[in-house]
């Protein structure tokens, strides 16, 4: 009768040995930069790009933005890619603008400058950030349209936002070439080159966040193939409550 006892505790031990070794050993690679990412605003001209403003968010970080004043009656709020900046919005965001919308490109935090790289306080945290901006933008007129827009990964991010507790913040949701699932139909293995995930790591601290311990939440999960030298403002790593919050969440946890 004793036997069972003893086995128990031992296997509990094993498989928190497990999840130690999986979180401790498994890791995301260091890809080689993509060339289409570096030069894919070689022809660009920023000469006109707003200057970057900053809003305080509710944990009193500074969070940045760019604003392309335009039709008050007509708002959008633009929420970059994996890795992006408020420059990779700009020719977006431009655009619109001209067409006689307001526009507010957002650093998301963790992103361009804005917080740790990479890296978040606790998963949510972005939702929250968003709902901080539109407070600044002051009470909604009777005429007045906001519309979300996110762009690749911020498009996974932007249409789980709208469907959240939050998402009646907006009137109306615009995705551009959405990042979704990795068994989306237009998906490519690893994102065509540009993603390193590591797998047993995610599903480990996925497993313990379930179970409520958080403390490792920082780690490294993902890497892109940014230049890390040349490239200036991507962001090159994404830790699991990062990837968790923003687009990308959604990849992963069908696995």
């Amino acid at each position: 009768m004793r036997r069972p006892m003893i086995t128990l505790p031992l296997l509990v031990l094993a498989a928190a040995a497990g999840l130690a070794a999986v979180i401790v050993f498994s890791a995301p690679t260091t890809l080689a930069p993509l060339r289409s990412v570096a030069d894919s605003f070689a022809g660009v001209d920023f000469s006109d790009m707003p200057p970057m403003q900053h809003f305080t968010a509710r944990d009193g970080t500074a969070l940045a933005y760019r604003a392309y004043a335009g039709n008050a009656d007509r708002i959008v709020v633009l929420i970059h890619g994996s890795s992006g900046t408020m420059a990779s919005m700009h020719p977006l965001a431009r655009a619109i603008h001209i067409g006689g919308a307001t526009v507010y490109a957002l650093a998301m935090r963790g992103h361009d400058g804005t917080g740790r790289s990479g890296d978040i306080d606790y998963i949510g945290q972005l939702d929250d950030d968003i709902a901080d901006f539109v407070k600044t933008l002051g009470p909604r007129t009777a005429h007045q349209t906001r519309i979300l827009l996110g762009f690749s990964s911020g498009g996974g991010f932007a249409l789980r936002f709208a469907g959240g507790p939050q998402g009646g913040l907006f009137d109306r949701l615009v995705l551009v070439a959405p990042q979704f699932p990795y068994d989306a139909p237009t998906a490519r293995p690893s994102s065509g080159g540009w993603l390193s995930v590591a797998v047993p790591r995610l599903l480990a601290l996925r497993v313990l966040t379930g179970v409520g311990i958080t403390a490792f939440n920082g780690l490294p999960v993902m890497t892109m193939a940014v230049d890390r030298k040349h490239t200036v403002g991507l962001t090159p790593v994404y830790s699991f409550r990062m990837l968790r919050n923003f687009g990308r969440a959604t990849i992963i946890w069908e696995i």
